[in-house]
């Protein structure tokens, strides 16, 4: 279910092309970092976020683009993108929060939003509020598309043998639960400032 709904996320919502930016949320789990891996292979600059030093350690070391320049990390002092990167078009998410907030405050106008879970929340006894800045997703006219992967399930047999051959052919790396439960709280939240890290494009892969 996890390479079926990251695969209908980046090929059937996102579709992310050669100059793109996408920012990925919770990038280091089993969703997050096979998107991650995927939009890097259509070309596309990724970012992703990640919940402490301890996952961001193991994104960069696994991450596909060791194949050349190493990726950027650092923590989330300010909003991923500032400071003259290149705004976010597509977009997949899996939390809310803050960060959320902020990726909201940079998207392009026309941008796209594939939300296909809230993580961060399902343990929680209330819900938590919705983003500060709502509003923005109007006026910069942006696509927001929330998906349930039961609903995605003719592609399942196309999805599995493309994901498969990527990872035969060592093209992608296979999604994994590398870190104890120890490493995040009890209901789901990251025990650490959230930490974004910066891979670029993969030109030779597209």
């Amino acid at each position: 279910m996890t390479g079926l709904t990251a695969w209908i996320g980046v090929y059937d919502i996102l579709r992310p092309s050669v100059g793109d930016t996408v920012l990925v949320s919770a990038a280091v789990d089993a969703v997050g970092s096979l998107v991650a891996q995927l939009a890097k292979r259509a070309g596309a600059r990724v970012i992703g976020t990640v919940g402490g030093a301890e996952k961001c350690d193991l994104l960069t070391t696994r991450s596909e683009s060791g194949r050349g320049r190493r990726p950027a990390c650092r923590r989330l002092a300010r909003p991923p993108g500032r400071g003259g990167a290149r705004r976010h078009r597509p977009c997949l998410r899996e939390r809310r929060g803050p960060v959320f907030d902020a990726t909201i405050a940079l998207l392009n106008d026309h941008a796209r939003i594939a939300l296909c879970g809230l993580i961060d929340g399902y343990n929680l006894p209330h819900r938590p509020p919705g983003p500060s800045n709502f509003g923005m997703l109007l006026t910069k006219r942006v696509t927001t598309q929330g998906f349930i992967v039961l609903d995605h399930m003719n592609p399942a047999h196309e999805a599995e043998e493309h994901l498969a051959a990527l990872i035969r052919d060592k093209e992608i790396a296979p999604p994994r639960r590398p870190l104890s439960q120890a490493s995040s709280t009890s209901r789901g939240r990251s025990c650490e400032p959230s930490r974004t890290v910066d891979t670029p494009a993969n030109r030779s892969s597209t």
